[in-house]
């Protein structure tokens, strides 16, 4: 993976399996959408190595479950960047406190 993608869509794909755990490597990512696929599993823990991650979006996967990661969640503290970050998290599939929205 190239460390310097800035963006990256893979949304209605028809992506299935669990979400890399590699994706974390990319430490200059701004956006990211992964929405309407049928990735499953939980969200990696290594996601929350993305310091510059401003918009993140997951909703659409019914197979994902657990919780969003604090690491995620940690992008989205005062200090960070992360403005927008949208899960499947009012049907209860993803816990998720910190999101911005719940689909």
């Amino acid at each position: 993976l190239s460390n310097n993608l800035g963006s990256l869509s893979i949304t209605d794909c028809a992506f299935t399996g669990a979400l890399p755990t590699e994706l974390g490597q990319l430490k200059e990512m701004k956006q990211m959408w992964v929405s309407s696929n049928q990735l499953q599993g939980t969200v990696p823990t290594e996601l929350g190595k993305m310091s510059h991650l401003e918009r993140f979006e997951l909703f659409g996967n019914p197979k994902m479950r657990g919780n969003m990661p604090q690491e995620v969640c940690d992008l989205r503290d005062p200090n960070g960047l992360m403005e927008d970050l949208v899960a499947d998290c009012a049907s209860g599939a993803i816990q998720c406190t910190c999101c911005t929205d719940c689909n």
